[in-house]
């Protein structure tokens, strides 16, 4: 919310109807991550997992509170509704090492779910839309236009309803997006290095951590 450049509505493009839409979806079908700096825990749940030094088990503590609470078979629940943070101003730089670093935790410690990521933004999509229109000899730049169309409205019916971030440059944010969203699932795959508030960091491995 309340972003102040036009790569701060990048970010809300991010976060808003893509990060928050899968995390809620999760959530609702029982997968939920903890994510964020405020979780409300038994603590007999936390001591019973190793306490607060369990926490390092992972390079990002969100994860390790999830990893602990799956495996005493228990379920992570998120808030009915996300919490707003005020963005302000950002840079395209900020935007893309931000989501770099996430992207390279998700895959350093949730290896199974980032490697289907790859399909949960429009382009997957439109890519089978075009191969099925072509097989069934169906106007190809029609179907996917369609549906491009269709996703789109619907992502900013989402936006509207939850009363998340919208302007006119919405969408087309949300196009550029999604056309950066392949670029940063593969650059997660190949590097593992990432910036944290001005700190040059990089992914440690299991055994490091241990």
């Amino acid at each position: 919310m309340r972003a102040a450049s036009v790569w701060a509505e990048l970010e809300c493009a991010f976060l808003n109807t893509y990060q928050a839409r899968w995390q809620c979806f999760a959530d609702s079908v029982g997968l939920g991550f903890a994510q964020g700096k405020t979780m409300l825990w038994r603590r007999e749940i936390l001591e019973r997992g190793g306490g607060i030094h369990a926490l390092a088990r992972e390079l990002a503590e969100d994860a390790a509170a999830t990893k602990l609470v799956g495996r005493q078979g228990l379920r992570v629940r998120l808030v009915a509704r996300p919490f707003g943070q005020p963005l302000g101003r950002r840079t395209l730089a900020e935007v893309w090492q931000r989501q770099i670093r996430w992207a390279r935790l998700r895959r350093d410690t949730f290896k199974l779910f980032f490697a289907v990521e790859i399909f949960a933004g429009a382009i997957p999509s439109l890519l089978a839309a075009m191969l099925v229109a072509t097989a069934m000899d169906w106007p190809v730049l029609g179907i996917s236009a369609a549906l491009a169309c269709l996703w789109y409205l619907l992502e900013m019916a989402l936006a509207h309803v939850a009363g998340w971030h919208l302007s006119w440059r919405s969408v087309p944010l949300c196009v550029l997006r999604d056309l950066l969203l392949p670029v940063l699932w593969l650059a997660a795959w190949i590097g593992n290095e990432f910036e944290w508030r001005g700190n040059a960091m990089r992914v440690a491995q299991r055994s490091s951590i241990a």
